[in-house]
């Protein structure tokens, strides 16, 4: 989940209040950004297996950053099908 500061914070709690749904915010990174850095390099790695593993356990080590980052085919759902577009992400064109 994360913060759209350009949004205002209209729910109950205490700013700043966090966007629910992946795709409520949009943000500009790169898909399989999966440290939400701005890049896709070899600090993605584990944040990406974690995240097809065990997205809650990825959610709480990135609390920035949404498990959908790890969507590499556009499929809506985290698989073994988002790795190899995630490593040629990785080694680039």
């Amino acid at each position: 989940m994360v913060d759209n500061p350009a949004a205002p914070d209209t729910g109950a709690g205490l700013p700043p209040i966090v966007d629910m749904g992946a795709y409520e915010y949009q943000g500009t990174l790169p898909v399989g950004d999966m440290d939400c850095d701005g890049d896709v390099d070899m600090d993605d790695v584990f944040p990406f297996a974690l995240a097809l593993i065990d997205p809650t356990a990825y959610q709480e080590q990135q609390p920035n950053c949404h498990p959908c980052q790890a969507d590499m085919d556009d499929s809506a759902g985290l698989d073994g099908l988002d790795i190899q577009p995630f490593v040629n992400a990785l080694v680039g064109p």
